[in-house]
């Protein structure tokens, strides 16, 4: 018969190598911020492209179980918190270090990406993941957005003509000629027009852009938006 020593370092051996394997490991993740998110830190697209999209491709990479975000007090991510807390689906703190507090939950920082990557071909790799991502966080498994038939479609993004020098006004014109869009949904083409705002949910984005084969915009922030068509 075993030992009562036997007995004891199979139960330890249990809990400190097996339990885990079965459980998961809970991690604490630090948001950090790159170089390209702080030169704009109040841009959508910056943060967008710049800050969600390489985090949330790291964390899809993590092997354990995450239990939370911590986004450090101060940091220049605070002014995009309902966004992330929308966006992603762990808990979401505020911790003056950046750690979870607690002794048993492993902590790691999410590094932010090397200076000048955002504009390299590298960088971008992931989008397609990024992209699933979305869909699995906001709509399951099945359609992004409304699904409207066999018809190809192309979102054209509206914005309000503020001080930019660059014409806008052209894209509003095309959306309401009713003739116009009639001639290219007889060609199997149905563009639909919208805008969104520092407001507008992501799913709300996520669900207008999920059936789109294109996006048209002026340029802007606004067309960071492109990562949520589908891959």
């Amino acid at each position: 018969m075993p030992t009562q020593t036997t007995l004891t370092t199979t139960m330890v051996f249990f809990l400190v190598v097996l339990l885990p394997t079965y459980v998961g490991a809970e991690t604490a993740v630090c948001l950090e911020v790159s170089a390209e998110f702080r030169s704009s830190p109040r841009n959508y697209a910056h943060w967008l492209l710049a800050s969600a999209y390489p985090s949330i491709v790291g964390l899809a990479k993590q092997t354990t179980d995450i239990s939370s975000i911590a986004l450090p007090e101060g940091s220049l991510l605070l002014f995009w918190e309902r966004q992330i807390r929308e966006l992603f689906p762990w808990n979401v703190t505020t911790d003056s270090e950046c750690s979870s507090g607690s002794g048993a939950t492993t902590q790691v920082r999410l590094g932010a990406p090397p200076h000048l990557s955002f504009c390299t071909r590298e960088y971008w790799r992931d989008v397609g993941a990024f992209s699933a991502f979305v869909r699995r966080r906001f709509f399951g498994f099945g359609q992004m957005g409304g699904g409207h038939g066999q018809q190809r479609e192309v979102f054209v993004l509206l914005r309000e003509e503020k001080s930019r020098r660059w014409d806008v006004g052209g894209l509003a014109e095309a959306c309401s000629d009713g003739e116009w869009k009639r001639r290219w949904r007889t060609r199997g083409v149905d563009v639909r027009c919208g805008s969104f705002d520092g407001d507008t949910p992501l799913r709300e984005v996520a669900r207008h852009l999920g059936d789109a084969r294109a996006l048209v915009a002026a340029h802007g922030a606004g067309l960071a938006n492109a990562v949520f068509l589908p891959r």
